[in-house]
């Protein structure tokens, strides 16, 4: 790490390098060229922990395929049994059926999420912009909202958002991101726009082949960063 290179998140020196997204939510068998960028302590491994929290939960999600339920088995189940809050949250889940599906309904931590999600976000933004992220991310995790849950209660209008996450996928030009190699974990897709002041967004995110989070945000490109 050179002394001139800054946190991706904060801007301060970098005293290491952060995965995007964090090395633990890839399977020991598929750790192939990760994509990482400068990063102070704060913004990297001390918040390991939310990291695999966030993890944990989309592992067990139903929309994820057989790269997440690896990283279940090799991780997430023993996160499970170790961390009393984490195991009585699914024995509490509300039984349901989806889409024929017998499945469960459980509540997680909302504050957790938007955080992961809002480093997520601002990582890739510094690694297609070399840039930090100035403004402001919303969220929105879409097989969450397909699941009519999300977080610790509903989100209103959630059935307008879902088709207008559709509408805006179908016309608009969303273009990978080469570097990130490991499809089967995680793929990014991307749409931007520029004007003479503005950058706006669009981040579309899969997680093991199902689980989408689509994330909105705009960049004054007039920042001294």
């Amino acid at each position: 790490m050179t002394n001139k290179a800054k946190c991706y998140y904060c801007g301060k020196e970098a005293t290491s390098r952060e995965h995007i997204p964090p090395q633990s939510f890839f399977p020991s068998n598929q750790k192939l060229d990760l994509v990482t960028i400068p990063s102070c302590e704060e913004h990297n491994s001390k918040k390991s922990n939310k990291d695999e929290y966030v993890r944990n939960y989309i592992t067990i999600h139903r929309s994820v395929k057989k790269s997440g339920y690896e990283k279940f088995e090799e991780k997430s189940r023993k996160a499970f049994k170790r961390n009393k809050s984490l195991a009585l949250s699914v024995e509490n889940a509300e039984k349901a059926t989806l889409d024929g599906e017998e499945t469960g309904i459980f509540l997680v931590k909302k504050a957790n999420f938007d955080e992961f999600f809002d480093h997520l976000a601002s990582g890739i933004f510094y690694f297609l912009t070399n840039k930090i992220f100035n403004g402001k991310w919303i969220i929105h995790p879409i097989s969450f909202y397909e699941d009519r849950e999300l977080y610790e209660k509903n989100v209103p209008n959630v059935e307008k958002i879902i088709n207008s996450y559709k509408n805006i996928i179908k016309n608009t030009n969303l273009k990978k991101i080469p570097e990130f190699k490991n499809e089967k974990v995680f793929i990014p897709q991307y749409y931007k726009e520029e004007n003479n002041e503005k950058i706006s967004i669009f981040l579309n995110l899969t997680f093991y082949e199902g689980f989408i989070v689509f994330i909105l945000g705009e960049y004054d490109k007039k920042d001294p960063k």
